[in-house]
């Protein structure tokens, strides 16, 4: 998973790469090798028909049609080779979501098994795939701030149930950030006054109201 996740952030994949090169190619095989064989047979067949009809206009028939009929007939063929690529695109970006999704949705899982057996550590190390994701994610950002709460790092889970709540637009989380958040930042906050004082630490003080 872990594998998966940096392959999903470092760019498209050897698979990737080489389901492009077979696409332009040969239109439409490169969609295939993703995993849409009907929609690469689709496009395929279309661009296959078109780039016939202009062989057949450029250099068997071209005396027999009009002037405008070879143009017309490449013009079709570029149009239809432009479109697999187009669709290759579209396939290659629908496939990278779907990886992701994947990755996030067996990352929270494995983190909300540890979390239930109090096993912050192995939360931590299972929620590192999708860490990144905190800044826009509400779920990774919850399961991130209760894991650094678990852990006891102070600065870094106020950090992290600030960015819960500003993600937190409809206040799914609210009573979670009203009562377990704040229970754990004052027992924080303890120690936090018995040090110099830093900004993370006057900002959570601000906060607590001490």
């Amino acid at each position: 998973m872990a594998n998966q996740a940096r392959r999903s952030r470092n760019g498209p994949s050897a698979r990737a790469w080489l389901a492009g090169v077979l696409n332009l190619l040969v239109p439409g095989l490169g969609i295939i090798y993703l995993g849409r064989a009907w929609t690469g047979l689709i496009v395929g067949l279309i661009f296959a028909a078109f780039a016939n009809l202009a062989l057949w206009a450029v250099l068997l028939i071209p005396d027999d049609l009009p002037d405008w009929g070879p143009p017309l007939a490449l013009g079709l063929a570029a149009g239809a080779y432009v479109g697999c690529q187009v669709n290759f695109v579209k396939s290659s970006r629908d496939r990278q979501k779907r990886e992701q999704e994947a990755v996030r949705r067996s990352a929270l899982a494995a983190v909300g098994q540890a979390l239930e057996c109090g096993d912050f550590n192995a939360a931590q190390a299972a929620l590192e795939p999708v860490r990144h994701l905190a800044s826009q994610d509400l779920l990774v950002a919850y399961r991130l701030a209760q894991v650094l709460t678990g852990l006891g790092d102070a600065q870094a889970a106020w950090a992290a149930w600030r960015q819960v709540k500003t993600l937190d637009r409809h206040r799914i989380y609210r009573d979670e950030w009203q009562t377990d958040a704040s229970e754990a930042l004052h027992s924080f906050a303890a120690a936090a006054q018995q040090a110099p004082p830093s900004a993370h630490q006057c900002d959570l003080r601000r906060f607590l109201g001490r």
